[in-house]
Order: structure tokens, then C-alpha cells, then sequence
């Protein structure tokens, strides 16, 4: 039965950890390798979540997400509700200590019945992996020029004024597969019909790589519709500026997820 631990310091502040164990409640995907999460319910208590799983075994994981108040720290327990495959819950459990912040992943899964389809091994490695990553993430918060950060702003605000303010005559766009388009006009008229699609706009940054006036963005992108479905996915951009405006935009995506209108 796929029972392990694992435990870390972490060179980051309780605070900005415990930031990031929120944010993975909501958005799993930039935490762990699951392929669609959806909230399917937010009490004053608990949240309930179902997400599928297809690495490193495929699994589709209802759980129940509490936090506990423990010495030091909170207790995340995330509570299998109702699946097939195991019963039994998984903490992240972070503290303040004499040492600093400690960080850890508690896998305790049962099977339901039957052979159980993932060794101890396998387990062991998930949890390790998990809390390094989330490490990762706490020890190299991104940096982001002012220039980029303005930029994505103003793209997710849907303020096309102001991100037409901020492209040059002649700037370069395309959206994934999509035509390349050039202008300031053709670009604003696409994102305007992009903005449409959409409630709200959001992209969060992994990491952002500059040279000269050239950056290069790798996060994810979330967009909830107007009936209120969310949809996140990685994406990777490229910019240019020249004379300190955006000559290039080019977005590197599979916005196919997200239903598009006719």
C-alpha cells in the first residue's frame, strides 16, 4: 500500500510557503501532474476537488480538503472521497521551528480492494518529488522586469487601450497554431475578440528569462468563461521591445481546452 513521507526545510519565509500550499488547493496543476482539476465545492470548512491523475499511475482523485491547526504550523489534509481506487489521505504539513520552515508530504492511501497499482517505491518518489518541487518554488520566487509584468497587466485588466498604448505600429502576434498578424490594429482586434471569450484573464509566471529587450515567459494561463468554468494551461511567450515598446508577441499554446465560439 503506497504509504511514505518525506520532509524538508525550506529557505523561504512560513508565509510564502504557505501562499504557494493555498494556491496548489486551487491550481493542483503547477504543483503536481494532473491534467484537469475542477472545485466541485467551497465551504467555510472544506473544498471539495476532483482532478485526474494520469502519471504515475492513472488515477481520478475526488478528495476532501481540510486544514488543521498543528503545533507550529497547519495540517492540509486532503481527504479521499468516494473513489474507487483507494481510501485514505495525503497532509502537507508546514511548521515553524528552531531550524526554520519544515515542509512536509504525508502520503497515507489505502487500495479499496485487489492488487494495489502503485509500489511504495513509486509512492516514496511522488512525495519526495512534490515537496522538492514546491521547495523549488519557495526558494526562486520569479522575477519579472517591471516592462513584462506592465505588459501581462494590462493583457489580463482586458484594458486594450492601454496594451495598444504599449505595442509598436508594426508589432508581430500570433496565438499558438494561429495566423501571424502585424499592426497594432490587427493585434488589438484579436485580443479584443479574445477578451470576449472570456470573464477573466490570468497568467501566472514560472520563470522569465531576458535578454536585452527580448523575454521569454514560461507559466500558465488561466481563463474562466462566462458560465464560470476555469481553464489552466501552460504557455510560453516571447517578447520584444524596441524603443520601448512590444514589436513581438508571440504565444506558444494549447488554448484547445478552452471551447471557443463560432
Amino acid at each position: 500500500m503506497p504509504h511514505a513521507s518525506h520532509t524538508t526545510t525550506v529557505d523561504a519565509t512560513y508565509d510564502e510557503v504557505r501562499a504557494l500550499l493555498a494556491d496548489k488547493v486551487d491550481h493542483p496543476r503547477k504543483y503536481v501532474p494532473v491534467t484537469s482539476s475542477t472545485i466541485l465545492e467551497r465551504t467555510d470548512d472544506h473544498v471539495l476537488r476532483e482532478m485526474f491523475q494520469p502519471y504515475p499511475v492513472p488515477l481520478t482523485i475526488r478528495e476532501r480538503i481540510r486544514e488543521t491547526a498543528v503545533d507550529g504550523g497547519v495540517d492540509i489534509v486532503f481527504e479521499h472521497v468516494d473513489n474507487p481506487t483507494y481510501t485514505g489521505s495525503f497532509h502537507n504539513t508546514l511548521r515553524r521551528g528552531p531550524d526554520g520552515v519544515t515542509l512536509e508530504y504525508r502520503m497515507e492511501w489505502t487500495p479499496v480492494s485487489g492488487a494495489d497499482p502503485m509500489s511504495d517505491e513509486t509512492a516514496a518518489r511522488m512525495v519526495r518529488d512534490g515537496v522538492t518541487h514546491l521547495k523549488h518554488l519557495a526558494e526562486n520566487p520569479v522575477q519579472v522586469p517591471d516592462w513584462v509584468r506592465g505588459f501581462f497587466d494590462a493583457v489580463d485588466s482586458a484594458d486594450l487601450t492601454a496594451v495598444a498604448g504599449l505595442l509598436t505600429d508594426d508589432v508581430r502576434f500570433r496565438i499558438g497554431n494561429g495566423p501571424e498578424l502585424v499592426g497594432r490594429a490587427a493585434a488589438v482586434a484579436q485580443l479584443a475578440k479574445e477578451a470576449d471569450r472570456h470573464a477573466t484573464t490570468r497568467h501566472d509566471h514560472v520563470d522569465v528569462t531576458t535578454v536585452d529587450d527580448r523575454a521569454f515567459v514560461n507559466g500558465y494561463v488561466e481563463h474562466t468563461t462566462h458560465d464560470g468554468e476555469e481553464h489552466l494551461f501552460p504557455s510560453f511567450t516571447e517578447l520584444r521591445r524596441r524603443e520601448g515598446r512590444i514589436s513581438t508577441f508571440l504565444i506558444f499554446a494549447d488554448t484547445s481546452p478552452t471551447p471557443r465560439s463560432a
